[in-house]
């Protein structure tokens, strides 16, 4: 893959590919989580959105190993509710539902695998619930899917960022009151004042224009859409590369 493979790329698959190992841990399971988030409404309220964020502590350092397999036990087993629920019923929403939570139990797991299968759980989440169907798959579904799969690739370069040309971070820009403001919108999920951080970077010196670039550009890829109303766009999550560098994550 080249750089502009690498920056115009729709295929998240290819993606996983060429990344193997220089991505951590951590920004996988962010990557997982936020492909969850991005249909929260299927695990809200539910032990499989607790498990997401138990994930999301965990790969930050905030909770143990003992929580967080609790957390993937719960999430399996709702998982297996929903599906039970779905073999009674022939309903499509507990089927959806059930695909959703087993996106969540596999964000919690560990690895690229695992990061890759709940990316792809999430994925035909949405084009079960656009398409209105339990189980089957047609060509419309699977453009749905795929699209969701291109938002999910700006999702990625979100959070790994570009890995031909690293951006450089001088710890002089890191003042009280940048440091300050980059943990409050990580820990708010305040990403709408990504730009205003950008501002306070510049106002301690920070010239690395594609740090700042990143920071306010709401709109992280142009994709196709397969209709007029789509997936939700691609938005900034936690693990984005900026915000990483100024937090100090790796």
């Amino acid at each position: 893959m080249t750089e502009a493979e690498w920056l115009a790329c729709a295929d998240p698959a290819a993606m996983y590919k060429f990344l193997g190992g220089r991505a951590s841990h951590r920004k996988w399971r962010l990557f997982a989580c936020a492909c969850c988030r991005r249909h929260w409404h299927w695990a809200a309220d539910t032990p499989a959105a607790q498990a997401v964020e138990v994930a999301e502590r965990f790969a930050d350092g905030r909770t143990t190993d003992k929580k967080l397999r609790a957390a993937m036990n719960q999430a399996d087993a709702v998982a297996g509710q929903f599906y039970d629920e779905y073999r009674l019923t022939q309903g499509v929403e507990p089927y959806i539902a059930h695909v959703h939570a087993s996106a969540c139990a596999d964000a919690v797991r560990s690895g690229v695998r695992f990061a890759v299968n709940a990316a792809n759980f999430a994925a035909q989440t949405y084009a079960y619930e656009i398409t209105n169907t339990a189980g089957g798959v047609s060509d419309l579904w699977q453009a749905h899917k795929d699209a969701e799969a291109a938002a999910h690739a700006g999702v990625l370069r979100d959070i790994v960022g570009n890995p031909f040309s690293p951006v450089g971070f001088d710890p002089a820009w890191r003042t009280t009151d940048v440091r300050l403001l980059a943990e409050r919108i990580y820990n708010d999920r305040a990403f709408d004042q990504l730009p205003i951080l950008a501002d306070a970077l510049q106002d301690a010196g920070c010239g690395a224009e594609r740090l700042l670039e990143h920071l306010r550009d709401p709109a992280l890829l142009p994709w196709e859409r397969p209709d007029a109303a789509g997936p939700p766009p691609v938005e900034h999550v936690r693990g984005c590369w900026a915000l990483d560098l100024v937090l100090g994550f790796a």
